[in-house]
């Protein structure tokens, strides 16, 4: 009774994390009764095995809840319930019991344990059991495993939170899960079908070997092309948002390179403060955007200047940005629409600032290495926004401030050489005209003097073009750092990374 309830509200599934019933129903997998050994292959609702039943039970409402209510999963973690249930993926014969244990699984796991469930095992059955769902002749897209039923949207919500993990995306699509997203995606599909298979494929896209394969797919294109005119927004969101992925950003670069519409330092142009962020977090971030207005800042955040069509608002807004605020948490990093945000934003080497409102969330996956080292202000909760705020502030400085733009390009334009007097080349920074003298002397005032030896012949110039790979590239620039320049303790690679940042570029 009570899975049936969760599968069909999801406010029965939020109340049940808040009564503590999640933590009692993943301790009944510690009963000694109830082990893996305890439970055969061929047991069955049907045959009336009390064990099993009780088991049975138990795990669909644990998947039920889950599916229903995502934000249920700190319970799920505080009860172990990633080792209880992979134990059951692992050693229980009964194809029903496994089945549901990975259904479940799948919605809890972390980036680090993603492992556990993307062996090629795993993954083939979330494939053919879909594919036996599309083929499925007397009941619209549902497959049968063992005494329960999935339907299609099930499985293939468990494979956008598979694919979560870019290792999965690839062995996702090399296993041939695209010609049957593909499948939904066609008109006998009912609508929530094609937006979910929408989602998947658009997940799968910020792979790069899954692109020429996306779009070589027969009808997955023009499927897209046709869904993205259709009513549903989500549907729409999600077709636009693989077709940008697919081709559509760069071409787009490409574009606003050409006619210079990229250059946020223009003279006379007030750029804006642009927040990126995932929808729970939408209140805070309100009263984020209030207080930057209020101490004198142009804000951009979608709640209110979201119009037409929301991809070409998302673009505009970051090419429009002086400074983009990425608010980091585990729906941020899981989110592909938010994940397409952040990374033109990378593209376009805009200035970003990380700002972390998920506490004790540390970036992981791509959104951690788009990060690096940066340092990310906290601002998880009212107090800490209240706190942290000014400190955002004194960050961000000119950048987006109504008033600002046109006296910080005049400047530039009167800045002069050390050693002349006369101008400075224009877009160049005063830091080129180093010495390997210079560096060496700065890398002194910041307690780096012991690793001068590793950087002899290096100059302005070359401090620079370290500093815009850190920007661009920020895998292959630590990489290069610690291989390279010899960085061994972390001490030194926070004082180096502070070094760089605060330079004049």
């Amino acid at each position: 009774m009570i899975g049936g309830l969760c599968d069909q509200s999801a406010r029965f599934s939020c109340e049940l994390g808040k009564a503590g019933i999640i933590e009692r129903l993943v301790s009944d997998l510690e009963n000694p009764r109830l082990q893996p050994n305890k439970i055969s292959e061929n047991s069955s609702v049907m045959e009336e095995d009390a064990i099993y039943g009780m088991l049975r039970s138990s795990i669909m409402c644990m998947h039920n809840s889950i599916k229903n209510w995502p934000d249920n999963k700190p319970y799920f973690r505080k009860a172990n319930a990633v080792n209880l249930l992979h134990k059951y993926l692992l050693n229980c014969k009964n194809q029903s019991i496994r089945a549901n244990s990975l259904f479940t699984l799948v919605y809890i796991v972390t980036e680090e344990e993603s492992d556990r469930i993307s062996a090629g095992e795993e993954i083939d059955f979330f494939i053919k059991t879909l594919d036996s769902a599309l083929k499925n002749s007397y009941s619209h897209h549902m497959c049968e495993v063992g005494d329960y039923t999935f339907t299609a949207m099930e499985i293939v919500d468990g494979i956008i939170r598979l694919a979560a993990n870019d290792g999965n995306k690839e062995a996702l699509v090399q296993r041939g899960v695209l010609p049957l997203l593909t499948k939904l995606l066609k008109d006998d599909s009912t609508e929530k079908e094609n937006e979910l298979a929408a989602v998947a494929i658009w997940n799968l896209s910020f792979h790069d070997k899954n692109k020429d394969k996306i779009q070589e797919e027969p009808g997955c294109v023009d499927n897209l092309k046709r869904l993205k005119h259709s009513s549903n927004q989500a549907l729409q969101k999600a077709c636009e948002g693989t077709l940008w992925q697919l081709g559509g950003m760069e071409q787009q670069i490409e574009m606003k390179s050409l006619i210079g519409e990229l250059d946020n330092v223009s003279e006379g142009k007030v750029g804006h403060v642009m927040i990126s962020y995932q929808w729970d977090c939408q209140k805070l971030m309100v009263k984020l955007k209030d207080k930057l207005k209020a101490a004198g800042y142009k804000v951009w955040m979608d709640v209110e200047q979201m119009a037409g069509s929301t991809l070409e608002a998302m673009a505009a807004a970051v090419e429009n940005a002086d400074c983009v605020l990425i608010c980091m948490s585990e729906k941020y990093k899981d989110s592909p629409s938010c994940r397409t945000e952040a990374e033109y934003t990378y593209k376009l080497r805009k200035d970003f600032i990380p700002i972390r409102v998920q506490q004790d969330y540390s970036p992981d996956g791509w959104l951690g290495i788009l990060i690096g080292t940066k340092l990310y202000f906290d601002i998880s909760s009212e107090i800490r926004l209240t706190d942290t705020t000014p400190k955002v502030i004194k960050e961000l400085g000119d950048r987006g401030k109504c008033g600002q733009k046109q006296t910080v390009a005049k400047q530039a334009k009167e800045k002069v050489t050390t050693t002349g007097g006369a101008p400075r080349p224009q877009n160049e920074s005063p830091v080129e005209s180093w010495s390997a003298k210079d560096v060496t002397k700065w890398l002194g005032e910041y307690g780096l003097a012991h690793m001068t030896q590793h950087f002899a012949g290096y100059d302005g110039k070359a401090v620079v073009e370290m500093r815009m790979m850190e920007m661009r590239a920020p895998e292959f620039f630590y990489s290069c750092l610690k291989n390279e320049l010899g960085f061994k303790k972390l001490l030194d690679l926070t004082r180096f990374t502070r070094a760089l940042r605060e330079i004049d570029i």
